[in-house]
């Protein structure tokens, strides 16, 4: 239990969880995210956390909402097909 890829396996910078409750939750170390999402039929709900200093929510926003784009870029383009 003192290996360092063990002690660093306990450290975790994105926390994630379903969670329909909002506002959701903090990140659980001081440089991380807390992620709470709610998949629904049509849509997702996202909660992104992360303490003020750090400034990585929107990053990660932005990330997010890229990447759900391009998916669903991908499943309409395939539905036309």
């Amino acid at each position: 239990f003192t290996h360092p890829v063990f002690l660093r396996s306990k450290r975790w910078r994105v926390s994630t969880s379903t969670l329909p409750v909002f506002p959701g939750f903090g990140p659980v170390v001081p440089d991380g995210v807390g992620v709470a999402y709610d998949i629904r039929r049509d849509q997702c709900l996202f909660t992104l956390t992360s303490r003020s200093e750090t400034a990585y929510s929107q990053p990660l926003h932005d990330m997010i909402s890229e990447a759900l784009d391009e998916m669903k870029a991908l499943v309409e383009n395939n539905a036309t097909e």
